[in-house]
């Protein structure tokens, strides 16, 4: 999936930015299943989370 000679991050750093996008997700879906229903404040927390979940995974898995 990743060259070694590609990467500009170290493993480190790709851990960090994994565990950052795994806990932006635990976030959002902790948000969405802890508000009621009636509710929309929080839509835009869960777009922010989720924003940052995939932003952090991509980054880790691809090298960025």
């Amino acid at each position: 999936m990743t060259q070694a000679g590609l990467c500009n991050i170290g493993p480190k750093e790709r851990r960090k930015r994994l565990i950052l996008g795994l806990v932006s997700f635990a976030i959002a879906f902790a948000v969405r299943f802890s508000s009621s229903p009636g509710s929309v404040w929080f839509y835009p927390v869960i777009l922010i989370a989720l924003f940052f979940g995939f932003l952090g995974t991509l980054q880790a898995l691809f090298c960025t």
